[in-house]
């Protein structure tokens, strides 16, 4: 899936989507990778959840692909239900 057409359907102004290619939107791709290992080493293979990362808001989901948007505080538990119905 495309990091841009994910920002656009989420109103997230950086997303990254990775499902063996790497995908950003608003993220430097140094940032982006590196984000994309700590998700992927602190929780397990298929889940979704939300984090603070450097005071950003971010939620997550992990299944064959890995889906990380940044978004509002105030729009972390509505951005989460909606990757969690596969966006």
């Amino acid at each position: 899936m495309d990091a841009a057409k994910v920002a656009k359907l989420l109103d997230a102004e950086k997303v990254i989507v990775f499902g063996g290619k790497l995908s950003l939107f608003g993220v430097p791709e140094e940032l982006g990778q590196e984000i994309l290992r700590l998700i992927e080493l602190i929780t397990p293979a298929n889940c979704s959840g939300y984090a603070v990362v450097n005071g950003e808001s971010l939620v997550f989901s992990r299944g064959e692909e890995t889906i990380i948007a940044f978004v509002d505080e105030d729009r972390v538990m509505g951005t989460l239900r909606r990757l969690t119905q596969n966006v």
